[in-house]
This record gives structure tokens, C-alpha cells and sequence, in this order.
């Protein structure tokens, strides 16, 4: 199992583009096992739970391909270079969630 999590600091027009563009790279990827979405105040966070294993520079691949806050993104790879392990794009998840399983 892996988590991708995306902090998407756009409108909700965006985030279904983004999906609707580029969901399938998540599908190829592995079979989707569940997807959340919280709206945040200046957008949404995703998790997708996805059945695969990926080392965490593919995770951070992915997360940039599908549109994740580019700084974020570039501060887990710095992380992983300097520390072996970028802990995976943290990020709080608010109560506020508009996707339920």
C-alpha cells in the first residue's frame, strides 16, 4: 500500500481538470484503494491510497505530475536527499472532509 498525498492550493475546477487529465497515472500505477479529499483554506488535500510499492522519489514523481504544491514537492526531494526519507508529503488533515468512502 501507498499513500500519495497531494496539496492541491487551487479551485475545485482545477483539482477534477487535474484528475480527469492525469488520474490515469494513478490507475497504472496500481489497483486505487480508496480516495480522500479535505477541502483546506487555499484548496484541497488528496490521499490516494493506491495497492503498489514505490520507492519515495517515485512518490514525490507522481505527487508532481499530478499538480501537488511544486515547493512541497521540492522540499520532500531535498529531504530525501539529505535524510534517505522525505516522510511522505505531510500535512494536516482537517475535519472538513467533502469525500467520504
Amino acid at each position: 500500500m501507498v499513500l500519495i498525498k497531494l496539496d492541491i492550493d487551487d479551485t475545485w475546477g482545477i483539482v477534477k481538470l487535474v484528475f480527469n487529465q492525469r488520474g490515469w497515472v494513478f490507475e497504472k500505477i496500481g489497483k486505487i484503494n480508496s480516495l480522500q479529499v479535505y477541502q483546506t483554506k487555499r484548496g484541497y488535500h488528496i490521499i490516494v491510497d493506491i495497492q503498489a510499492k514505490m520507492k519515495q522519489w517515485e512518490i514525490i514523481l507522481v505527487q508532481i505530475i499530478a499538480y501537488s504544491d511544486i515547493n512541497r514537492e521540492i522540499l520532500n526531494y531535498l529531504r530525501l536527499r539529505k535524510y534517505g526519507d522525505a516522510k511522505n508529503h505531510t500535512f494536516l488533515i482537517v475535519d472538513n472532509s467533502i469525500f467520504h468512502d
